[in-house]
């Protein structure tokens, strides 16, 4: 079921809570109006947003009190822009945790998605909104629910999803943090996106960033396997992969006014890779310091050529590398 959120203070123990507040008008059925909370009181971990208490106003409206998480959603902090590399990791391994148990205890959540995964006064990952979650069958099934572009190609093929479809959209929600929005591009048209999921054309598999590696990539397409049976079977199985990969450097970009520049940084390092456009090529200059040092040229990851194309190629042969290696 789908609400309003406010800040609320519980003056009796002197603590902010979000409350949830579904309108009556919108509960279809008065017999079920408790699950979503009566599902968050039973699923009690560390990287599961908390239900504090649940119940009905005067008028008949529905409403949930939940721990109040300050820092909001990764979409409130990032608005759809890249997110760096392995910030991307804690959390998503974070909510891999909290998917993982929830998984164990018989639900699917089914809505994962960068709106849903809120970040801890500590800076953890935290899964919320489990309006739209399920308990499975005795096949390990439920029914097909989700946000549009993050569904399953099983979600809309054979109308089921189970605990696959929710690694599959942990892949998507990777996808979207690792590139940020820009790359995603779903087509227009409902039908067009169902037929675009279905036979692994969206998301884009593809498309990344250039400073995205080989064995990132692999585990993200993974992730999104058209087929349940060749993703990860399970959110530990993703979160082990995750945490396997050299991930050294965070990389980000800015449009100048003839050309990009790309920042990276690792524990002891800053690097800037500037791609220049004149009128007969394109210059590639990589240079690198200590944190809060100058400067200087790294000669061999530097490069002049004819076009666009091929300065991608010089990018995607040095910023995956500096990412790996953090060097």
């Amino acid at each position: 079921m789908f609400g309003v959120v406010w800040l609320a203070v519980d003056r009796a123990l002197a603590v902010e809570r979000a409350v949830k507040v579904i309108p009556a008008s919108l509960i279809a059925d008065p017999d079920r109006v408790y699950e979503e909370a009566q599902t968050l009181s039973r699923l009690r971990h560390e990287n599961i947003v908390r239900v504090e208490d649940a119940g009905r106003t005067r008028n008949g409206d529905l409403y949930i009190a939940m721990e109040y998480v300050k820092q909001g959603s990764i979409e409130d902090q990032y608005s759809g822009s890249i997110v760096p590399v392995r910030r991307v990791r804690e959390l998503i391994c974070d909510v891999c945790r909290g998917l993982e148990y929830t998984h164990n205890q018989g639900y699917v959540h089914r809505d994962i998605k960068p709106a849903n995964i809120l970040i801890s006064d500590r800076g953890s990952g935290k899964l919320s909104d489990f309006g739209l979650a399920a308990l499975l069958d005795e096949s390990g099934l439920a029914s097909p629910y989700g946000y549009a572009i993050h569904r399953a190609p099983e979600m809309i093929d054979t109308g089921e999803s189970s605990v696959r479809s929710d690694i599959y959209s942990l892949g998507v929600t990777l996808y979207r943090l690792i590139n940020g929005d820009a790359l995603l591009r779903p087509p227009e048209s409902d039908d067009e996106l169902d037929e675009a999921i279905v036979c692994g054309a969206f998301p884009d598999r593809s498309r990344y960033r250039p400073f995205v590696s080989r064995r990132l990539k692999t585990v993200i397409n993974k992730a999104m396997n058209v087929d349940p049976a060749s993703r990860y079977q399970s959110a530990t199985e993703l979160r082990l992969a995750l945490e396997r990969l050299p991930l050294r450097c965070d990389w980000d970009f800015e449009t100048t006014a003839n050309g990009t520049t790309w920042h990276g940084r690792s524990d002891d390092r800053e690097f800037r890779v500037d791609v220049l456009s004149s009128t007969s090529n394109w210059a590639v200059e990589t240079r690198k310091s200590r944190i809060g040092g100058r400067f200087r040229r790294m000669t061999d990851d530097c490069a002049t050529v004819r076009s666009r194309r091929e300065s991608e190629k010089v990018l995607r042969r040095i910023l995956p590398r500096i990412l790996e290696e953090g060097r």
